[in-house]
């Protein structure tokens, strides 16, 4: 009763107070609304994101070690140590579950046999390029050698797994026939890919046979004992797909694209496939290299001698795509101690940060808003309370 009348009786400061802690109590709502909004607004971004993390050699760290190292046979002992990713690093980490599957890819660029014409830009390369060409370079005597130049017309993406991040994100898709799988790989069966305007251009359709040649023949490989024959490899198609990489002439640099920079002259094979065509190229330069270099240990060193099973011991680009943008920070950390000291897993953050810095500077401005008001209620709170008291000093 003397509680209702006490607040009943003195409307002023029973309305200041109901004020005072109304705007206390929204302050401090706002303050974490915005702050989940921000944490919020950092997830759906991360999502938005591509989940991909790039398996690398940490170079820097590595030269950096080496620079440190004074006595010059230490050192050169610590550069045949040199750090390098294999196909079995990237399949052990390819068993977590988070994984959906990896880009492992080869690039080069080829020639395409007889009977094939690549899809033309028509633009002023092309024209170009028809008026000839000379490709020179030095002979062992040191006389220069010419010949004519011609420029490759077709690039190979090679990957060492039955899927690629670009059929999984959709930017390429199958329309006819089929993928490689893993069969294909282990045998390195010779099988390929080809785009609907490159089989269109040429006639083709999946079952049919083509030949690819992934150097000019010169002067300089019938020295090594490679013949022409040596650089051709044929190919069975076995699927047809699109693409979302098209070429268009309001590109800035439409005129100067080769053929090959045309995405419609994309082939897509196995890695073990491309190799298999190059493997006997690379054994005989070796050899060529070995006989000419009788006392370089590097190539009388049969280890080292080219072979279907170590000619794909180094891995430059190796990409990593998991099923959830979310899992990327934690699958990073959990294998940042797994893969060896002068190899990392990055996460390609860089762009998220940079979209996330604003986020993090409102949840922090929110962060500081919440702590004054909290700071703010308690000194009004304890103030409202003593006065209070002091209108009670009768009965306490």
């Amino acid at each position: 009763n003397r509680a209702i009348k006490n607040v009943t009786r003195k409307l002023s400061k029973t309305i200041l107070l109901i004020i005072t802690f109304f705007v206390i109590g929204n302050f401090v709502i706002i303050g974490l609304s915005v702050a989940q909004a921000s944490e919020s607004a950092k997830t759906l971004t991360r999502q938005k994101m591509r989940a991909v993390v790039s398996y690398v050699v940490d170079y820097d760290k590595f030269y950096r070690d080496a620079d440190q190292i004074e006595d010059e046979d230490e050192r050169n002992k610590f550069y045949e140590n040199y750090p390098k990713i294999t196909l079995e690093d990237v399949k052990n980490v390819l068993k977590d579950e988070r994984v959906k599957t990896a880009n492992v890819n080869t690039t080069a660029t080829a020639y395409l046999g007889e009977g094939l014409d690549f899809v033309h830009l028509n633009n002023k390369n092309e024209e170009n390029n028809n008026s000839g060409g000379q490709s020179c370079w030095i002979d062992g005597d040191g006389n220069e050698q010419c010949e004519p130049y011609f420029e490759p017309n077709a690039f190979i993406k090679a990957n060492y797994f039955p899927s690629m991040i670009e059929l999984e994100d959709g930017d390429f898709v199958v329309t006819s026939g089929r993928f490689y799988d893993q069969s294909d790989i282990d045998s390195g069966n010779m099988v390929v890919l080809v785009t609907e305007a490159f089989a269109s251009h040429n006639g083709l359709s999946v079952g049919d046979k083509i030949e690819l040649q992934f150097n000019t023949y010169s002067e300089w490989y019938e020295e090594m004992g490679i013949t022409e024959d040596d650089m051709k490899a044929e190919f069975e198609v076995i699927g047809i797909y699109t693409h979302n990489q098209a070429v268009t002439p309001d590109m800035p640099n439409y005129d100067w694209l080769s053929p090959y920079e045309n995405a419609d002259n994309m082939l897509l094979m196995p890695g073990t496939s491309y190799y298999r065509s190059m493997l006997k190229i690379q054994q005989r330069s070796f050899d060529y290299y070995a006989e000419q270099n009788p006392d370089e240990p590097y190539y009388q060193d049969p280890a080292n001698r080219p072979t279907e099973e170590n000619i794909v011991s180094n891995l430059y680009d190796v990409t990593i795509l998991l099923n959830d943008p979310l899992d990327v920070d934690q699958f990073v950390e959990d294998y940042s101690s797994q893969v060896g000291e002068y190899k990392k897993l990055d996460a390609n953050n860089e762009e998220f940060n940079k979209l996330a810095k604003p986020l993090d500077t409102l949840s922090d401005y929110a962060t500081f808003i919440i702590w004054l008001v909290v700071i703010n209620a308690i000194v009004i709170i304890t103030l409202v309370t003593a006065l209070t008291l002091k209108t009670r000093e009768y009965e306490i």
